[in-house]
């Protein structure tokens, strides 16, 4: 059996709210990694791409263009004994690929506001936090409906990023007006308590949910707006 085959395929480009950018599929670059090797190509102008004499072997894709979330797809297994895609003209077809453009969403008047009760439970005092964060979202979604999407990170480090978080969630909103409210339930499941800080941040998305779960259990989310909103922070009394 021979030990490669030419593979092609075609990557589409769309903006955040799904819809297609026809004139925007160029200047895709393809990152292809299988075993030791690795390969570099370009897409073409209709975002058609082809590589000759692939090895067989379990690859990863990793798709990227300047102003667009990466693709990373991996578990692709190219085999000329049981072929998974389909065949023409020796060439194996991939599935089509697509890039989302990166929202350039921006957020004001960013607000994080803390209300706290207390109860008496088995002879013992318990705090029941809630807290209540807003947003003003810049450009506001469009007035034809569509939900524009964003995404929230908070944690208990100042040092908050989207790989160093407690909690995040991808929301969708049809209204320029963001107001989120999380009651004491998740405050017990994280493990946040009296004395903590919160730290929380607000970053663009796409209006569909992505994530990617790396090979050490985190997660990547690729259709992030690049510079994210103030962090903005609250004491837990």
């Amino acid at each position: 059996f021979p030990s490669s085959v030419g593979i092609k395929g075609k990557v589409l480009t769309q903006n955040e709210f799904q819809q297609p950018l026809y004139d925007e599929r160029d200047g895709v670059e393809f990152h292809l990694e299988v075993g030791f090797r690795e390969f570099f190509l370009d897409a073409d102008n209709v975002g058609q791409w082809q590589l000759g004499g692939a090895p067989v072997g379990t690859y990863a894709f990793i798709l990227q263009k300047e102003g667009y979330g990466t693709i990373e797809q991996r578990g692709v297994r190219i085999s000329t004994i049981n072929p998974e895609f389909p065949v023409f003209n020796s060439f194996q077809t991939i599935p089509t690929f697509v890039m989302t453009k990166l929202p350039i969403t921006q957020f004001e008047d960013v607000e994080l506001d803390l209300t706290f009760t207390t109860e008496m439970i088995d002879m013992e005092e318990d705090t029941i936090w809630n807290l209540d964060m807003s947003a003003v979202m810049s450009p506001a979604p469009p007035p034809t409906g569509q939900a524009k999407g964003y995404r929230v990170f908070w944690g208990t480090d100042e040092f908050l990023t989207t790989e160093n978080y407690l909690f995040q969630a991808h929301y969708t909103a049809t209204s320029p007006e963001i107001a989120l409210n999380y009651n004491d339930q998740i405050f017990d499941l994280l493990g946040v308590q009296s004395g903590d800080v919160i730290y929380a941040q607000f970053y663009g998305d796409a209006n569909f949910n992505l994530e990617f779960t790396n090979q050490d259990g985190t997660l990547t989310f690729p259709n992030l707006s690049e510079v994210p909103s103030p962090t903005v922070s609250v004491a837990l009394p």
